[in-house]
């Protein structure tokens, strides 16, 4: 029996690395997007509550590869705010420009 997107989503949940939050800010920066409400329903980060969702978006745009260069530089002027149990980021480069 085939399983639904939300049956997968339910079992990956918990079993999702770290790369998902660099993954997650990537995608985010790319979209152009001046800032956005974190979506904790749908989607990589689905089912994290908004205390890890915080911690791991702001890890991910800390890490460093073995060089010790940043991973995500293109990260650094996104800002990562947790207000009210939701998670928001704003991209301060886009959001200068509007």
């Amino acid at each position: 029996m085939a399983l639904t997107a939300d049956q997968i989503a339910e079992l990956l949940k918990d079993n999702r690395g770290r790369g998902d939050y660099g993954q997650w800010l990537t995608d985010f920066v790319a979209s152009g997007s001046a800032g956005e409400q974190v979506d904790t329903e749908n989607g990589l980060l689905a089912g994290k509550t908004a205390d890890k969702v915080k911690t791991g978006l702001e890890n991910a745009k800390k890490a460093r590869d073995r060089d010790g260069n940043l991973k995500l530089p293109q990260a650094q002027n996104v800002l990562i705010v947790k207000k009210d149990d939701m998670v928001f980021v704003i991209n301060r480069d886009v959001a200068a420009g509007e």
